[in-house]
C-alpha cells in the first residue's frame, strides 16, 4: 500500500510538472473548460433566483369569494367560519357589500354613478390567502375548486395564469439548460482528450522507454490522468469565479430594479457546496476525457 501511494504521489507530481513546464496550453485548456462549465450553471443560478421570487408571487397570490346575495347574516358568517377552519386557509379578509361600494368609488373614479344606483348591486366578498405549503398552480386550483362548489358560494375567482405561464417558461428554460449542460459536457470531454492525446504523442519515446523495462499501462496514463483531473479542477474553479463575477455585477441593477416596486431583494450566487460540486464535476470530466484519450494512445506505443 505504501508502494501503491507513493506511485501516486510520483504521478501528482509528475502531472504538476507538465502543467507547469506548458503554462500556454495549461491556461488555455482551462479557460476553455471553465467558460464552458460557467455558462450552464450560470443560467441555472439565474433560474434559481427566478423561483426564489416566484415563490414570493405565490405569496400575494388569493382566491376572491363572491357570495349568493341572497344569504342571511347567519349563514354568510357560517360559511365565512368554516373556510377559515380549514387547514389549506392562512387568512382571510371579508368585504362587506357597503365597503365594497366605497373601495369600488374611490378606485374606479366614477362615484356620481354609483350613487344613482338603487340599491348596491356589489355580493358580499371574502380574499382567501392559502397556507404556504399548498402555494403552487396545481393545489391552488384544488382550493378553488373546492371553493366553488360550497352552496354559499356564487363565484370564486383565481388569477395564476400568468404564474402558470411563468412556471411552464422556467421548465422549458431548464430543459434547454439541461441540453447545453450535456453539450458543453461532452465539449470539455474533447478540449481534455485532445490536449492529452498530443502530450501523449509529445512524451512518445518517454513512454516507450518504459514499457520497454516493464512499466505496465496503468503506470504509464497515470500521470496524464492526473493531469486530466488538474485541468478539469481549474477549470471548475474558473468557472466559480465567473459565477460570482456574473452575480456580482448583476445584483446592484437587480436590487434597483426591486427598488422601484418597493421590494428588497439581493440575487443569491452558488454556495460553497454547489462551488465545490462544480469543481469536483469538472475533476470527472477531465478525468473521463484524459482516460478514453491515454487509453486509446498509450495501448497504440510499442517499444522498438
Amino acid at each position: 500500500m505504501r508502494s501503491y501511494l507513493h506511485h501516486h504521489y510520483r504521478a501528482l507530481c509528475q502531472a504538476f510538472a507538465q502543467l507547469i513546464h506548458a503554462p500556454i496550453t495549461t491556461i488555455l485548456t482551462v479557460a476553455v473548460i471553465g467558460i464552458a462549465l460557467a455558462l450552464p450553471s450560470s443560467l441555472l443560478v439565474l433560474l434559481n433566483n427566478v423561483k426564489v421570487l416566484s415563490r414570493g408571487w405565490e405569496g400575494g397570490t388569493q382566491i376572491t369569494l363572491y357570495f349568493k346575495r341572497d344569504l342571511t347574516e347567519a349563514s354568510l358568517q357560517h360559511a365565512i367560519d368554516a373556510i377559515k377552519l380549514r387547514p389549506e386557509v392562512s387568512r382571510t379578509r371579508y368585504i362587506t357589500p357597503d365597503e365594497g361600494l366605497r373601495e369600488l368609488e374611490d378606485h374606479a373614479g366614477f362615484r356620481n354613478i354609483l350613487r344613482q344606483l338603487p340599491e348596491n348591486p356589489l355580493p358580499a366578498v371574502l380574499e382567501v390567502y392559502p397556507a404556504a405549503d399548498i402555494q403552487n398552480p396545481d393545489t391552488m386550483q384544488i382550493l378553488l375548486t373546492s371553493l366553488q362548489q360550497l352552496p354559499e358560494v356564487q363565484a370564486a375567482k383565481l388569477d395564476m395564469q400568468w404564474l402558470q405561464r411563468l412556471y411552464q417558461i422556467i421548465a422549458l428554460v431548464e430543459r434547454g439548460v439541461s441540453v447545453l449542460l450535456i453539450l458543453l459536457a461532452m465539449a470539455v470531454l474533447l478540449v481534455v482528450g485532445n490536449t492529452i492525446r498530443l502530450a501523449t504523442q509529445n512524451h512518445r519515446e518517454e513512454i516507450a522507454i518504459l514499457k520497454l523495462i516493464g512499466a505496465t499501462d496503468a503506470f504509464v496514463r497515470r500521470p496524464f490522468l492526473y493531469v486530466g483531473i488538474f485541468y478539469g479542477l481549474m477549470g471548475g474553479l474558473v468557472a466559480w469565479t465567473l459565477n460570482s463575477l456574473l452575480i456580482l455585477l448583476l445584483d446592484n441593477p437587480v436590487q434597483a430594479l426591486a427598488s422601484l416596486y418597493n421590494s428588497i431583494y439581493s440575487l443569491m450566487g452558488l454556495s460553497a457546496l454547489a462551488g465545490f460540486g462544480l469543481m469536483l464535476f469538472g475533476a470527472f470530466l477531465g478525468y473521463l476525457g484524459s482516460w478514453v484519450a491515454v487509453r486509446r494512445h498509450i495501448v497504440a506505443i510499442a517499444p522498438r
